[in-house]
């Protein structure tokens, strides 16, 4: 009779396995289920589109983001330009940014404007799809400054909020060519839906991944698209028709005004405000659209930036322990739904982050000095495919993934390096709590 052990790691190698080949299939498969789905809009659009279409309104929330704003600005509007679809920009930077007293003039009001108001100021003036909004909050909160450029719509909007969708969008994204098309002829194509989303990879400034730890930030930003486009793209796709347990992306979010004022916007109470719309309306059983097109953010640069990002998204997740009291009657309204699409939460975003790393590197483990080799062949698969994969779809999207000075093979150890460590900033984070609550 085998022993406990050796029954724990086949069990662990048989999901394990089996997780992976779900995930290969699906970033297999997204090139063509992005161009069959993107097509079907497109046709699905003629026929419905009338002579009121949705506006849509991208609010860009900016807070020291005065060197990404030339490049992801410009693109959009391109992307608008290029569009049937009436669009324009709304960028909301922060008072609470603040320079040098002689490198910043004073406003009118007194305040001392801060470099990327500067930049806003300048792009509003050379675009005549954006306009600059600046947030008077006490500090910078991208939920506060989006609700702030959606409260500026409402205010406008009268009888359109039907039919204008804000669209939250990050300050370090470029727009695709055809996004502002491809998200109006989405909503159209779908009977201008409540919600819908665009997806985003992770390859935005590979070029600028320097130093020894190049190989392993790189990785980083592979896995992380691999996780966008086999397993993102795919919940979404899933979740079109029926609202199950989804949580949106902050990039790229779009809901329509009338929903997004009945739900007052986005929760500052929390650093994941994204996870948090997309658990309420997950309750609602409200579908989400997703919107065929991929567009490119930046990745962190440095390590301690990677376990900054990482730590502060963990900290959202785990937020979900307090979801109870952040949402209060609302959580009561929806009784046992509420309760299981909490569970749901706990596993997909917290456990699985936290404890996913363990059972790679249990099979390498066991690979390397357990006596089976074949063991530690999965991971290191795992990480050789995902690259091949992610480099095929970004190549369909139009998309550089190179990364300079990096080869094949130190792109796939990066690959999976970050994959087994990928836990590090939640524990960061846990650390941190455990010291809060042991010192209090």
């Amino acid at each position: 009779m085998p022993d406990p052990v050796t029954v724990a790691t086949a069990v662990v190698a048989c999901w394990l396995a089996l997780r992976y080949t779900l995930i290969w299939a699906r970033l297999w498969a997204a090139p063509q289920r992005l161009a069959a789905d993107r097509e079907r809009d497109l046709a699905a659009s003629e026929r419905f589109a009338g002579d009121n279409p949705p506006e849509l309104v991208f609010i860009v929330p900016a807070y020291a983001e005065a060197d990404t704003l030339p490049d992801s600005v410009p693109a959009l509007c391109r992307s608008i330009e290029a569009g049937q679809y009436p669009a324009r920009i709304i960028v909301v930077t922060s008072l609470a940014e603040r320079a040098a007293p002689e490198q910043v003039p004073v406003g009118a009001g007194g305040h001392g404007h801060g470099p990327t108001a500067r930049v806003a100021r300048r792009l509003a003036a050379e675009y005549p799809q954006v306009t600059h909004l600046e947030h008077d909050g006490p500090r910078p909160n991208m939920a506060a400054q989006f609700n702030a450029g959606v409260a500026a719509v409402r205010a406008q909007a009268g009888e359109r909020a039907g039919r204008t969708y804000l669209v939250c969008y990050n300050a370090d994204t470029t727009a695709a060519a055809d996004t502002v098309q491809a998200l109006g002829d989405t909503l159209t194509a779908t009977g201008l839906p409540p919600v819908a989303q665009l997806m985003c990879v992770s390859l935005r400034n590979l070029d600028r991944l320097r130093g020894r730890w190049a190989w392993y930030l790189a990785g980083a930003a592979y896995y992380q698209t691999r996780w966008a486009l086999g397993f993102e793209f795919d919940m979404y796709r899933r979740n079109s028709r029926r609202g199950g347990a989804y949580y949106l992306r902050g990039h790229g979010l779009t809901v329509r005004l009338d929903l997004l004022s009945r739900l007052d916007g986005l929760s500052s109470r929390t650093a994941l405000e994204d996870l948090l719309l997309g658990f309420r309306l997950s309750l609602r059983a409200i579908p989400v659209q997703v919107v065929p097109v991929v567009e490119n953010t930046d990745t962190p640069t440095t390590v301690r930036e990677l376990l900054a990002q990482k730590s502060n998204w963990f900290s959202g997740m785990w937020d979900v322990l307090r979801y109870r009291r952040l949402l209060g009657a609302e959580a009561a309204e929806f009784g046992a739904r509420f309760h299981l699409l909490r569970l749901v939460s706990l596993y997909r975003d917290v456990a699985s982050w936290l404890l996913g790393p363990l059972a790679g590197l249990w099979l390498l483990v066991c690979g390397f000095f357990g006596g089976w080799p074949w063991l530690a062949a999965l991971p290191v698969a795992n990480a050789v495919l995902s690259v091949l994969l992610v480099r095929r779809a970004a190549r369909a999207a139009g998309l550089d993934a190179a990364v300079p000075g990096v080869g094949s093979l130190a792109l796939s150890a990066g690959t999976l390096a970050y994959s087994l460590s990928r836990n590090l900033g939640p524990l960061q984070h846990l650390t941190r709590q455990l010291r809060k609550w042991f010192t209090a």
